[in-house]
């Protein structure tokens, strides 16, 4: 099945990724960017956050949207660090939802924003990469509808 992987990118020891104090609230929150940030953008803010624990943010923000993303960073420990990105064509606010296939990441805001895809990389040091993992997924090859008597 195909799916996102986060990877540690050689840049990531320069990142602006805080080590977290173990006593703060675990959390992600999007909001609207700053006035004078492209049109649109968001930024992503998490406080005391495993890698883990964000890909599952990633899954819904990034295209193919329900695609598995996988943690692939082997970072260690809680991380804080905040991230502002533009949504990129086809997606949309209700969970950014995939482009076509979804396969690629999709290139820079032309209003001057960067992709999320673009965001990680450039200011975090990671890196989503679209891979074929082995996956367990559920099929159903047939359903019958019981009829029942009101």
């Amino acid at each position: 099945m195909s799916g996102y992987v986060l990877v540690a990118s050689k840049q990531v020891s320069k990142s602006k990724m805080k080590k977290a104090d173990p006593a703060s609230r675990t959390h992600c929150v999007l909001t609207p960017a700053i006035a004078g940030s492209a049109p649109g953008a968001l930024t992503l803010t998490c406080q005391n956050i495993t890698m883990a624990q964000f890909v599952e943010q990633l899954r819904t923000r990034v295209p193919g949207s329900g695609w598995p993303v996988l943690d692939s960073t082997g970072i260690e420990g809680g991380w804080d660090f905040a991230r502002t990105y533009v949504r990129a064509a086809g997606m949309n606010s209700g969970g950014e939802t995939a482009q076509s296939g979804g396969a690629a990441p999709v290139a820079s805001d032309p209003g001057g924003g960067l992709t999320i895809f673009e965001a990680l990389e450039k200011e975090l040091g990671l890196k989503l990469e679209m891979q074929k993992r082995p996956m367990t997924v559920t099929v159903i090859d047939r359903l019958e509808q019981k009829l029942t008597e009101n």
